[in-house]
């Protein structure tokens, strides 16, 4: 009888995709589920193959509080937040939820998103089972030396991110309401320290993303060589390079795709270069930004002879494209597609630097130009190391102009050293996280 396994992850898409490769190696000796908050997040992990149970609830120490009495329908006002803090309320709430699933599934393992890592305060005492966090990201820690993970720029001289919130007694006088809520969201952390009774192995580390234990291990779900040096690794950081699954399940697909597929593969054969733009789910409405962002795509690939656009982007922007009256010519714009068959057959990936998208560019030898769109989280380093690795060039959304990055085009579909590079970095990449590699990291993870 196989063991179980629990994934407990945050509804982000972009998380879990890649985490079905994780769980498809520890599907050979353990039965896997996923608890998902999400009905879309579900209907994709039961799309994947595995079994997902829906957990409602919010978690602690995200600053929730009000999100939370709103939920119940409650009027929020100052002295009912205060009181949500001071009792704890969302503490007792989760803590009731992953209790009952834990009951529920029985886990021998489970493995978090780190980005829900405050799960671990409620659930570290279960002494039986085996506890680890994923990151679909490079690592979010401070390494002197190196940038952060949102950082665009690598400075001579790296500068300490503080992640405390600083009171100031005067503000008390200022702004009183306030104050005491930061004090209470401050005195929080310290709170849980005493509710959960964690011990000092696991104290948390100061961070600036998120809130980060020692000694539990963290599998980063992307290729240490992705990272600047490795020298920013730390003791409890495991890699697991690409983790790139060719039989994932897509969800949510434009209808309208499968009627253009062949056209498509058409141009393909008939020797056009075939650019492919996305910008995963950052945008869901007909955004100013975007919309202007998409014609300036558009006005440069259309300069280009021989070239066809195949740009992903919410319905919103489609229609508004389709009312400006533009000849489209050589592009095709759909809500969603089916990604890693686009990369297949795709010369040239515009993105917007989600890691799931450059891992995926990387397998498929696809150079890319990576406008990052959240400065607060990976995207503008991952741009930052997409070019330091000669991975592809990287632009400032907003301030692209067509000429410019119809240069940009052109470099990368005529300089065929960006291409060789993906290669050798794929290939090294393969060599290193070898079925081998997985076998003793999970087997010296969960054994010992």
């Amino acid at each position: 009888m196989k063991k179980k396994a629990l994934f407990i992850t945050v509804d982000i898409r972009s998380h879990v995709l890649p985490s079905f490769f994780l769980a498809d190696i520890l599907s050979k000796e353990y039965d896997i589920t996923y608890a998902v908050k999400d009905k879309i997040i579900e209907d994709l992990v039961v799309e994947n193959g595995y079994k997902s149970t829906v957990i409602p609830g919010f978690r602690i120490g995200v600053n929730s509080e009000a999100s939370y009495i709103q939920n119940r329908g409650e009027v929020l006002s100052f002295f009912r937040l205060m009181k949500s803090y001071l009792t704890d309320e969302i503490y007792w709430h989760r803590k009731k939820i992953l209790d009952e699933l834990l009951e529920q599934v029985r886990p021998d393992i489970v493995i978090m998103d780190v980005f829900g890592s405050t799960d671990f305060f409620l659930l570290h005492h279960y002494e039986q089972i085996k506890f680890m966090f994923f990151n679909p990201m490079p690592s979010i820690y401070q390494v002197d030396g190196y940038p952060i993970v949102s950082e665009g720029v690598w400075l001579k001289e790296s500068k300490k991110h503080e992640s405390e919130i600083d009171l100031k007694f005067i503000d008390f006088f200022k702004f009183p309401k306030l104050y005491i809520l930061k004090w209470l969201v401050k005195e929080q952390v310290v709170k849980f320290h005493k509710l959960s009774q964690i011990s000092k192995k696991h104290s948390l580390v100061k961070n600036r993303f998120t809130k980060l234990f020692n000694n539990v291990p963290e599998l980063l779900l992307i290729p240490l060589e992705f990272e600047f040096s490795k020298n920013v690794k730390k003791d409890n950081q495991h890699y697991l390079g690409l983790c790139h699954r060719e039989s994932r399940k897509e969800t949510e697909l434009d209808e309208t795709f499968d009627a253009n597929w062949q056209d498509i593969l058409n141009k393909k054969n008939e020797g056009y270069n075939i650019i492919y733009c996305s910008f995963g789910t950052y945008f869901r409405g007909a955004d100013r930004r975007l919309l202007n962002f998409v014609n300036v795509i558009f006005d440069a690939v259309n300069s280009i002879p021989n070239t066809f656009l195949i740009c992903s982007v919410n319905k919103y922007v489609i229609e508004v494209i389709h009312s400006q009256n533009k000849v489209l010519g050589n592009s095709l714009f759909f809500s969603k597609v089916p990604q890693l068959e686009v990369l297949k057959i795709a010369n040239l990936y515009i993105t917007h630097g989600g890691m799931g998208g450059i891992k995926e560019s990387i397998f498929y030898e696809v150079p890319m130009i990576v406008y990052p769109l959240d400065l607060n989280y990976d995207q503008n380093g991952n741009a930052l190391k997409v070019e330091y690795h000669k991975l592809g060039l990287r632009g400032v959304f907003g301030n692209e102009r067509a000429i410019d990055m119809r240069e940009k085009i052109i470099k990368l579909l005529d300089d065929v050293s960006f291409k060789s590079n993906i290669e050798k970095f794929k290939n090294q990449t393969s060599e290193v996280y070898s079925e081998k590699y997985f076998e003793k990291l999970l087997d010296r993870l969960l054994n010992k």
